[in-house]
C-alpha cells in the first residue's frame, strides 16, 4: 500500500513540475467543486 501511495505522489509532483498541466488540474478540480456544489444546491431546492 505504501509502494502506491510513493507512486502517486512522485507522478503527481512531476505533472505540478509542468505549470500548463498544473494550471488544468486546478482548472478542472474547481471545475468539479462547483459542479458537486450545484448539484447539492439544486437538489436541496427540489427537497
Amino acid at each position: 500500500m505504501l509502494g502506491i501511495v510513493r507512486l502517486f505522489d512522485s507522478t503527481l509532483r512531476a505533472v505540478l513540475d509542468v505549470p500548463e498541466l498544473a494550471l488544468f488540474l486546478g482548472v478542472a478540480l474547481l471545475l468539479i467543486i462547483v459542479g458537486i456544489f450545484s448539484w447539492i444546491v439544486r437538489r436541496g431546492k427540489r427537497m
